[in-house]
């Protein structure tokens, strides 16, 4: 799903339970049910938290200083992230939801300037942040998605 759906797709693949073989404007043939699909259960949110961990893996082998300064910082977004996606689709109310979308967003935001100065830094190599940057780029069009799907949403509740 990584950033492919527009606000229906999004919206259709919170009510199905399968994201393979999903097309923009190519659903046909996927089993719809009623049942809501926890933002956990998504492909994306698992490439979300794969990043994460590696983020976590290369980030405890920095020496203390750059560690300390810009890796915390790295590690708290990349967690935020996630963590956010998570507290913002559990809540009931649109507006609430768009509150924690907004700050997943922000977050990931900030995961890229850390990425950047890491890498402008010398506190890993150019080539995995450049493999991090570009999987950070992916992730934004999806929540750009949750975003605008849940803003259509809210909207469509206020008109009745």
């Amino acid at each position: 799903m990584l950033g492919s759906e527009l606000d229906s797709g999004v919206s259709e693949i919170w009510r199905t339970g399968s994201l393979q073989n999903r097309k923009l404007g190519n659903w046909e043939g996927m089993r719809v049910t009623k049942r809501w699909v926890e933002i956990e259960e998504l492909d994306f949110f698992a490439e979300l938290e794969a990043l994460c961990d590696e983020i976590w893996e290369e980030v405890v082998n920095w020496d203390r200083l750059a560690r300390e300064t810009m890796g915390m910082q790295l590690v708290r977004a990349a967690n935020s992230v996630g963590a956010n996606l998570v507290e913002g689709d559990g809540r009931y109310s649109h507006k609430e939801a768009l509150h924690f979308f907004y700050i997943a967003r922000g977050s990931l935001r900030e995961m890229r300037l850390w990425v950047r100065r890491a890498v402008r830094r010398k506190a890993m190599n150019a080539a995995k942040g450049t493999n991090w940057l570009e999987r950070i780029e992916k992730f934004l069009p999806t929540i750009n998605a949750l975003i605008t799907t849940r803003r259509k949403w809210l909207n469509e509740s206020k008109q009745r």
